[in-house]
Formats: structure tokens, sequence, C-alpha cells
């Protein structure tokens, strides 16, 4: 476990100095079994004003202009950063460590149960959204999904 301590301020933008700082300690000092990331804090979430901080912290900080889309799904690999030099993050939202724990809790109880439920994906020409995955992802068979919702 690694803790990082940066000022807060007060928004969900994660200063780039503080991001600089973090990224660099971490590609200085994780060997190379470590396979990716879990983040447990809430804010900030985003970091260059349009980048999430789990995909600055997989792929790197880029231009919002020019963000990748998602190269490495679906991977069969269980070593993403071993194969494919990249280490996935995810963040484990919560107000409070009891928070996250119940989270977690929620997640294992929910293993292999396959809820029903409908899902959506929105393309957008919305800025400064972008349809980035929308076009990267498989195509589903009909009747599997929703169909996709344009705003």
């Amino acid at each position: 476990m690694i803790h990082f301590s940066f000022p807060a301020p007060g928004t969900d933008q994660m200063a780039l100095a503080d991001f600089n700082a973090m990224k660099t300690y971490l590609d200085a000092n994780m060997g190379p079994n470590i396979q990716g990331y879990a983040i447990t804090w809430t804010a900030p979430w985003r970091v260059n004003n349009c980048q999430s901080l789990t995909n600055a912290l997989t792929r790197g900080l880029r231009d919002c202009a020019s963000t990748k889309d998602t190269f490495n799904y679906p991977m069969l690999s269980t070593k993403p950063f071993t194969n494919a030099g990249i280490r996935p993050s995810m963040m484990l939202a919560g107000t409070s460590a009891q928070n996250v724990f119940n989270l977690i809790d929620r997640g294992v109880l929910s293993d292999h149960t396959l809820p029903a439920g409908d899902g959506f994906f929105v393309r957008t020409t919305i800025s400064p959204f972008r349809p980035v995955s929308g076009f990267s992802n498989p195509p589903f068979l009909p009747g599997t999904i929703a169909p996709t919702a344009s705003i």
C-alpha cells in the first residue's frame, strides 16, 4: 500500500504537478509484479481538465483532443503490465473506509449472480465528451443490449 498526500483543492480536478509527482513515484517504485492499481479516494477524480485519474494513471497524460481509444479491451491476459506494458486502474470511491469496504462486499456478494437489467451506450458529439470507446467496442448481437442512444 502506498499513501499519497497532496493539497485538496476542493474540486474534482487534480493539479498537474501533483499528478506528475504521483505518477513519477509509481513508475519508479512499482516492480514488474504489480499489474494494476486500486485507488481509494473520491476526489479529485480528473486530471488535465478532461481525463479521468484512472485513465491518466493507466495510459499517461493525454491532450484532451487526442485521448486514445482503449486498445487493451478485450485483453485475455491476466498480466497486463507484463504483456502490454500497462497497469489498469480502478477507483474504489467512498466517503469513508467503511463505505469502501461495503462497496467491495457488495461486489463479492454479486459474483456469479448474473443479475438482470438493461444496459445503454450513449454516444454524443457534445463537447467536452467524446465517443472514443463507443467506436472501439465490438458490436453486440441484436437483443443482447438496449439500443445506443444519441444525444
